[in-house]
């Protein structure tokens, strides 16, 4: 059964009220945390990128809102740039690749779902993107990004190549002889070679400069290289690309989720720290794109399982939901905006 609109317009309603604050004319932002409810800084950037683009993922379905949620979208991506950021040169201070690509994608969607109006935020992804390109790509274990700019301990990860592939596409569809869908099957090549086992979906998380590879495994990860193959999909029709899609889902479903009352929810024990508590909803957006469009009906039902546990366990007063789906949402201490858009992320999502 469809996880309902009704609660979907809920779970975003509840999340705005208690995390979505305005602080001038159109520059508004998502507060750290429900007590201290403080400003985000240039260490919560990528965290803010993906609240942004729950907020997109809101706005992109039929919602009563959406109108509402388009002007939020510009208000949040000039709260990034002026108040998050402090600069929109991302690249002049965040090291980190894999950042600016999440934040080039945020731009790109909300360019799209603001009506291709804000031309500046169009410009914006397209001279970000090139920065990491520029300084993050060379021919080092046969191509792909590096992760961090001048790091003496060099790697090529999941977190940015697939991400990278998917602002890439997005670039693409919205500009003309750019380069970036060439660019992103570039990426494809060597990321899906070198990161991706064909026999059982899983998405390792980097390789070494000497060639050594981490097999870990984050649901994150899983999700952007079925976003990555989506976006691909879309452009040459190929279902090659839907039954990557399909084995890198069904290895999470297996293996990155913690069985509670007979569902296999989404967890992965990534609810500690600083980025782990947010993974999974990047993987329920990409996950449910894949599933509508090749009408996956077990992961189409697998997906609406974890949205209803999430929400069945929302603390009843605010309605937000912490990062385990599975426990009731933690009504005596505070939550985090990061950690309750995972569950935001699988409401707004889910088929």
């Amino acid at each position: 059964m469809p996880f309902s609109e009704e609660s979907k317009n809920s779970a975003i309603e509840a999340y705005n009220n208690a995390f979505y604050n305005k602080d001038s004319n159109l520059v508004g932002y998502y507060c750290v945390n429900t007590a201290k409810r403080g400003k985000p800084g240039r260490g919560n950037f990528w965290t803010t990128c993906e609240q942004i683009e729950a907020l997109e993922d809101a706005a992109k379905r039929s919602s009563p809102m959406k109108t509402v949620y388009q002007g939020m979208i510009t208000e949040l991506v000039n709260g990034l740039n002026q108040i998050v950021s402090g600069t929109p040169h991302w690249h002049s201070w965040n090291m980190f690749n894999d950042d600016i690509m999440w934040g080039v994608i945020a731009l790109v969607r909300g360019y799209e779902l603001t009506g291709k109006t804000n031309q500046e935020f169009l410009h914006q992804a397209q001279v970000q993107f090139n920065e990491v390109w520029r300084r993050g790509f060379d021919d080092s274990l046969g191509g792909g990004l590096w992760w961090k700019y001048n790091d003496p301990v060099k790697t090529k990860n999941a977190c940015v190549n697939f991400p990278a592939i998917i602002a890439a596409m997005y670039l693409a569809r919205n500009t003309v002889n750019t380069g970036f869908r060439s660019q992103a099957e570039q990426l494809w090549k060597w990321s899906r070679e070198n990161l991706y086992n064909e026999t059982t979906g899983r998405v390792s998380d980097h390789k070494k400069s000497d060639g050594k590879l981490d097999t870990k495994s984050y649901t994150y990860n899983q999700g952007t290289f079925i976003g990555a193959a989506y976006m691909l999909y879309l452009h040459t029709r190929n279902k090659g690309y839907l039954a990557d899609c399909r084995l890198a889902a069904s290895f999470a479903m297996k293996h990155l989720t913690t069985k509670s009352k007979g569902v296999d929810i989404l967890d992965n024990n990534e609810g500690n720290g600083n980025d782990g508590p947010g993974f999974k909803g990047i993987f329920a957006r990409w996950c449910s794109k894949y599933a509508k469009k090749a009408d996956d009906e077990t992961m189409k039902e697998w997906l609406c399982a974890n949205a209803e546990m999430a929400w069945k366990n929302r603390n009843r007063e605010t309605k937000l939901m912490g990062t385990k789906w599975q426990d009731p949402t933690p009504h005596n201490r505070e939550l985090t905006s990061w950690e309750c858009s995972s569950g935001l992320s699988i409401t707004q999502n889910a088929p």
